[in-house]
């Protein structure tokens, strides 16, 4: 029973943090694994948070 607004700025929280690493990604490949993970968990997040609508 989260308001919009919890999820609202977990989302733009995870938008910050992709692109705070994507700002290091140049050269670091461990860091893409880093990316990868932040958008699993995006993806996981909105997937559980869909049918609670």
């Amino acid at each position: 029973m989260n308001p919009p607004m919890a999820s609202e700025l977990l989302l733009s929280f995870l938008v910050l943090a992709i692109l705070l690493v994507w700002n290091s990604v140049q050269n670091d490949r461990l860091t893409y694994r880093l990316v990868g993970l932040l958008l699993v968990c995006l993806t996981t997040f909105l997937a559980l948070r869909l049918p609670q609508f």
